[in-house]
């Protein structure tokens, strides 16, 4: 639950407090990610029990973070559709490749 939180106060952030400047937006939100995906591996690594804890724990992450993801889905898009053709292609291609490589 702290990096559950932790990733929710950086979304926030950079969304309502930098949400003019799309590249800066990119970078924080990849920086983001991955911060919190190196937090999950050390509660992984650190802090667990047992292998069934172990599982469980990374079994949680994966559908909150994703739940979380698709629930936002219609947000995304409406703001992909906000900017020109060339400019939603590269922020889509650049928002799947950031989760391809950290997930």
């Amino acid at each position: 639950m702290v990096t559950f939180s932790f990733f929710l106060i950086f979304w926030l952030f950079f969304f309502f407090f930098l949400f003019r400047n799309d590249l800066i937006v990119i970078i924080f939100i990849f920086l983001s990610l991955r911060i919190i995906y190196f937090l999950v591996v050390c509660e992984r690594l650190f802090y667990n029990i047992s292998n069934f804890f172990f599982l469980f724990q990374w079994f949680f992450y994966k559908v909150v973070y994703f739940r979380f993801f698709f629930r936002n889905l219609n947000n995304w898009l409406f703001f992909f559709l906000q900017r020109d053709f060339y400019f939603r292609v590269f922020l889509l291609l650049s928002f799947f490749l950031i989760f391809y490589f950290i997930f």
